[in-house]
């Protein structure tokens, strides 16, 4: 079976996978998956596994990348130290 990419009217063969002699394959493919689609063209059942990346851009501005800042612990009132003498 031929595992393949179609693309924007093209279509390209990522792997070729034969039962008995090449059943498996590594790829690393970055796919916007808006413009492409996985096909699998023969007789054989193909199980793909993967993940997804989320792209920097759609992250936002970096304020909301960057770690929150740690609060400093508040001062009880009762732990105040007065500086006027009695």
């Amino acid at each position: 079976s031929k595992v393949m990419i179609e693309q924007q009217g093209s279509s390209y063969v990522v792997a070729v996978l034969t039962e008995g002699k090449q059943e498996s394959c590594s790829l690393d493919l970055f796919l916007d998956l808006s413009e492409a689609k996985l096909k699998v063209v023969g007789k054989a059942t193909v199980h793909l596994t993967g993940y997804f990346e989320v792209d920097d851009l759609e992250m936002g501005s970096d304020e909301e990348m960057a770690p929150a800042a740690k609060a400093s612990p508040k001062a009880s009132p009762k732990a105040a130290v007065s500086s006027s003498p009695k």
